[in-house]
């Protein structure tokens, strides 16, 4: 059975090889639980098998762990736990120059599926899968220098921020920040309530950069609760901006 139905990123990286690279999202708001840790660190696996050898980089900028495939996946658990949290983690697989496959950590998408399909309140962030959307976006202008896509993907990045750094957080962020015991339900907002703060800071600042139908489309979209999914939003506004469709 195992063989028959593998999980999908496995699939995925088995077929491209490469490296995949993981790296924490850092905010003032979410401080590491290793106060030491005050730059990023970047876990680069292996995606293609376990014969090479570990090597770890240094620099001012930051540090860059690079390990098999197996090691890299309990370093990547541990510091993504150092930094904050690992739905925090996005990941970005490059087996060559022109192709990247982007992801969030495993097991964040599965959490909100298992809740949305129970009818229980999501309050967990999405910010990993947005930022997972501009990486590929970005990626993309590289082939075909779509600039209003660049502009785009930087606007919901920037927005994406604003709002963690005005305290718009689910749950889960409210308690790395306040501490387990002080978050009461109305410090945070949960997960379609996030996103739908995200798709109406987005109208706000794209009235000029992008058509008026595309803004139209997000803020219908940001009120319906069952295309609330960040994905959906993503891809609708990629294809009102440049014709993408970006997975």
């Amino acid at each position: 059975m195992k063989r028959m139905l593998q999980f999908l990123n496995s699939v995925i990286r088995d077929a491209l090889g490469g490296t995949l690279f993981r790296k924490p999202i850092i905010s003032a708001n979410a401080q590491p639980l290793l106060k030491q840790w005050g730059k990023t660190i970047v876990v680069a696996r292996r995606a293609f098998g376990n014969q090479h050898l570990d090597r770890s980089l240094h620099t001012e900028h930051g540090f860059v762990l690079v390990c098999k495939t197996y090691y890299s996946e309990i370093q990547s658990w541990f510091v993504a736990q150092g930094f904050s949290l690992f739905d925090l983690i996005i990941s970005g697989l490059f087996p060559d120059d022109p192709t990247m496959f982007a992801n969030v950590a495993e097991r964040t998408i599965t959490k909100h599926f298992r809740c949305y399909i129970t009818s229980l309140e999501m309050s967990m962030n999405s910010m990993a899968a947005m930022f997972r959307c501009t990486k590929e976006m970005l990626r993309s202008t590289k082939l075909d220098n779509d600039s209003r896509l660049v502009d785009f993907a930087r606007m919901l990045e920037k927005a994406v921020a604003q709002l963690f750094l005005s305290r718009y957080m689910t749950q889960d962020i409210e308690m790395i920040s306040e501490g387990l015991g002080t978050v009461r339900k109305r410090d945070y907002f949960n997960t379609l309530e996030s996103i739908a703060n995200v798709a109406m800071q987005m109208a706000s600042v794209c009235k000029e950069a992008f058509m008026e139908e595309a803004i139209t489309i997000i803020v219908a979209f940001s009120q319906d609760r069952a295309a609330q999914h960040v994905w959906l939003i993503c891809l609708r506004f990629a294809v009102c901006v440049g014709n993408h469709l970006i997975f």
